[in-house]
């Protein structure tokens, strides 16, 4: 079962599919990244979304889907009676709208210094359209209070809030050099502690063996590094503008470095990681890459989402080349040789993550190969 806004590589091979909002159709509100509480940013949904309706009106999402399998199941904290007030009552969460109300309210009744809502704010910020889902589930006073904070797009602090260029609130200057919570966990496959201090260590693989014992670094030389790009995210093949804005991604490399292994700005080359799998993609020469190293952005190369031939039914649904264009960076990612089991994706050792950097790799002229599983552009 997948629950997604999109059919993906991925999600095409479930059984059932749970239709999702994107990012205009709903309520967010969150603190910014890496930062110390001094904001948090809020947005409301702008369009109506298109997902199917439910017998009782509602759009299907993943929170729809999850507060009918509560019922469904009878599982505590959904339902009639399921969450606490201040004064000791309980008021219902029983879909979409009841848990983004509380959810913004329990966020704006922590803002120290709200502004106050004009009826400028409210049609400039369009309020009365963001508030409706939100007032029958709100009192009076929350409803105030998640309006102003939707009136800003969010809570800033004051200036008075910073201390010179730091703020007030961000817990002092230190430098961490032990962290007792990470030396206290153990690596689930050898047992071994996590160091908790920096240290240096070369690549390994889930049995602790360094890649070089597997990889021969001479046959595959380079290093992959990759990145998110600006205009670019995993969904925006989808649509046609922003196809024609960045239509397709690059294969980054030092100049020095293409020179040295016989290749040239924009030629064609493929990418071949250590389990022979390959990605086709155009050469671009930059100074900006570090020599010895190759780097290829995320969110390009997709083969599903209407970029490949699909049947349903019997019948051939039409196709959109474009939504694939350039090299996809996840299919290189190879299996871990030391990792038992079905699912044998490269981990980092430490942090579990997938390896999408560091990963050997090695860049050759075009000789009229197809990469598996990519479209032909």
């Amino acid at each position: 079962m997948a629950i997604d806004a999109y059919v993906n590589e991925t999600n095409r091979n479930a059984d059932y599919i749970i239709p999702d909002r994107v990012m205009f159709e709903e309520y967010g509100c969150d603190r910014t990244w890496g930062n110390f509480d001094q904001c948090v940013v809020a947005g409301v949904p702008v369009v109506t979304p298109r997902t199917a309706l439910t017998a009782d009106g509602r759009h299907i999402c993943m929170e729809e889907f999850i507060f009918d399998v509560a019922k469904k199941l009878n599982l505590p904290g959904f339902g009639e009676q399921a969450v606490a007030r201040k004064d000791g009552s309980k008021a219902p969460l029983k879909r979409f709208d009841d848990w983004y109300a509380y959810y913004l309210s329990n966020v704006a009744t922590q803002c120290e210094h709200l502004p106050e809502v004009t009826d400028s704010d409210r049609e400039l910020a369009a309020l009365p359209r963001a508030m409706k889902p939100l007032e029958p589930v709100l009192t009076a006073e929350q409803c105030a209070q998640v309006e102003a904070l939707l009136s800003r797009g969010g809570y800033y602090e004051k200036s008075d809030k910073y201390n010179g260029d730091f703020l007030a609130n961000g817990g002092g200057k230190f430098l961490q050099i032990f962290n007792p919570a990470i030396a206290a966990q153990k690596h689930c496959f050898s047992g071994e502690a996590y160091p908790g201090i920096p240290v240096y260590e070369k690549p390994k693989f889930f049995n602790g063996d360094q890649w070089e014992k597997h990889w021969d670094k001479d046959q595959y030389p380079l290093v992959l590094s990759t990145y998110k790009p600006i205009l670019r995210s995993n969904y925006s093949g989808f649509f046609d503008h922003c196809n024609q804005v960045s239509p397709q991604n690059f294969i980054y490399m030092n100049k020095n470095t293409a020179q040295q292994f016989g290749l040239k700005d924009k030629e064609r080359v493929v990418l071949t990681s250590p389990d022979g799998v390959t990605a086709e993609g155009v050469l671009a020469c930059d100074d900006g890459v570090a020599e010895m190293t190759v780097c290829v952005p995320h969110a390009y190369g997709h083969w599903a989402g209407g970029a490949e031939v699909r049947e349903v039914d019997g019948k051939s649904l039409p196709v959109a080349r474009r939504r694939g264009g350039g090299t996809a960076i996840n299919r290189l990612i190879p299996v871990d040789p030391t990792r038992p089991g079905a699912v044998k994706a490269l981990n980092d050792y430490y942090a579990g993550a997938f390896c999408r950097s560091g990963i050997p790799v090695k860049v050759e002229q075009y000789r009229e190969m197809k990469p598996i599983g990519c479209p032909v552009m």
